[in-house]
């Protein structure tokens, strides 16, 4: 029985779910998917710790743009036997200001 997945393994081919298709076609930048494809292949993982429905472990990976300037991309995926599923694009949580009460929590 092959083995499942780790978040280590190099990743293949990358498929696109419906959901992350739409994204990458209402994205304001062009070449949306190739980013998307840019930050499975060559950014940083982060192992969620869940588990996908098609068995795989889900991968948050982020990719940032050369000399650290913009957001970058991050996706979320599943990684399967045959490759990574691209699930859907995270947006960065907004910074939150702090009120001067709770500076010192």
């Amino acid at each position: 029985m092959p083995r499942a997945p780790t978040p280590k393994d190099p990743v293949r081919i990358v498929r696109f779910t419906d959901r992350i298709s739409r994204q990458c076609s209402l994205a304001r930048q062009r070449g949306a998917d190739r980013l998307v494809c840019e930050a499975i292949a060559n950014g940083s993982r982060r192992a969620t710790g869940l588990w996908g429905s098609r068995g795989g472990p889900l991968v948050l990976f982020e990719n940032r743009p050369p000399g650290g300037l913009g957001e970058g991309v991050r996706v979320l995926g599943e990684l399967t036997r045959g490759g990574c599923l691209a699930l859907l694009l995270v947006r960065r949580p907004r910074a939150v200001k702090k009120s001067p009460k709770n500076r010192d929590f």
